[in-house]
């Protein structure tokens, strides 16, 4: 399996479906995983299965269709 200790990964749509198993992936292989979707609350049951599951997650609210949030959340992943 691919290590990705020590990298960040930011994933669109990680709230629900397909974005979610990705987010839990990538964090179970070592990445600290920006979970962005419409719904924030979505976002952050995801960050909550990340942290409980020993991995680390932040949520960064982001409607993908709007340009400037896009801009946004990248300004505060960093």
């Amino acid at each position: 399996m691919l290590s990705l200790s020590n990298k960040n990964a930011v994933i669109t749509g990680g709230g629900s479906g397909i974005g979610k198993a990705f987010c839990l992936l990538f964090a179970q292989q070592g990445a600290v995983v920006y979970v962005t979707d419409i719904s924030e609350a979505n976002a952050q049951n995801t960050v909550d299965e990340i942290t409980a599951n020993g991995g680390k997650g932040f949520v960064a609210a982001c409607d993908v269709s709007n340009q400037q949030k896009v801009v946004d959340s990248f300004a505060q992943i960093g």
